[in-house]
């Protein structure tokens, strides 16, 4: 019986080290999970994303501004990046998303008192301007000449109120968050958190053109605070009633260098940041 046993595992091994001597050892590294996945997709026509257009700076930095600024919301106490947190993948990680009203960010975000859920997830920003023909599953939002909606001719539920020369739907589809009273614009009666009357969820649900009007007077607004309280350029005085009184003042010793180009969205960009 041990003999047997001791022939089995000989010609075990035997078997084993004959298999053994076609194989290899790899020349390299395995190819990475990334390369499959393109090697695959490539199989069905799928290229990698090209490189965007390149945006102006003053135009990045305006929307930057504007994304994360509680002024666009009734209550003045939630963003665009709110729901759309770029910590969290541009999305909230919620299956439904906490609106006005809420507190906290993220998955960790709880509802206000007396207020709903929205009862649709925050979708993430990711990849969402790379020109789809339309937006939300129901398809309320969508660009008539897929592809070519330049000019206004996107189906969205402000019809002919939605201001002409939008140039993406994307652009269009931004329109749309202030308007939703759970989403940013909050209920007649509430009020800020500052305590001041929300004069935005006044507004009709079908007047766009009105509310629309109405967060601009926001913005504006702040702009003309801000250069109030603003320091005056150098070469400049200061506008008051007493200026013609003041004495001129002699030309200083050496030429002073002209302020530098700026631009509108540092005043809307410096409110944000101490928000």
């Amino acid at each position: 019986m041990m003999t047997r046993i001791v022939r089995t595992a000989y010609l075990s091994l035997l078997v084993l080290a004959t298999g053994c001597d076609g194989w290899t050892t790899p020349s390299g590294p395995p190819a990475s999970l990334d390369a499959e996945l393109r090697q695959s997709l490539s199989r069905w026509g799928t290229v990698p994303i090209g490189p965007t257009p390149a945006q102006p700076p003053a135009l990045v930095d305006l929307g930057q501004a504007l994304m994360f600024d509680k002024v666009l919301s009734g209550n003045r106490d939630i963003a665009c990046a709110t729901c759309h947190n770029p910590v969290t993948n541009a999305g909230d990680g919620l299956a439904l998303a906490i609106g006005t009203g809420g507190s906290g960010l993220g998955p960790s975000r709880t509802l206000g008192p007396g207020r709903q859920f929205i009862p649709r997830n925050a979708p993430t920003l990711l990849n969402t301007g790379l020109g789809a023909p339309y937006l939300f599953w129901d398809g309320r939002v969508a660009n008539l000449g897929f592809g070519g909606g330049e000019g206004g001719a996107f189906q969205t539920p402000a019809g002919t109120q939605l201001p002409a020369g939008l140039p993406t739907l994307l652009a269009a589809q931004a329109m749309f968050p202030v308007m939703n009273r759970e989403e940013m614009r909050g209920l007649p009666g509430d009020h800020d958190r500052f305590g001041n009357p929300n004069e935005l969820a006044e507004f009709a649900d079908t007047d766009f053109v009105g509310l629309w009007q109405g967060v601009m007077q926001r913005l504006l607004a702040i702009r003309s605070t801000c250069r109030s309280s603003a320091p005056p350029s150098p070469g400049r005085r200061p506008a008051s009633s007493a200026s013609s009184t003041l004495p001129p003042r002699s030309p200083p010793s050496r030429p002073r260098r002209s302020p530098g180009p700026t631009r509108r969205s540092i005043a809307i960009s410096s409110t944000t940041m101490r928000r």
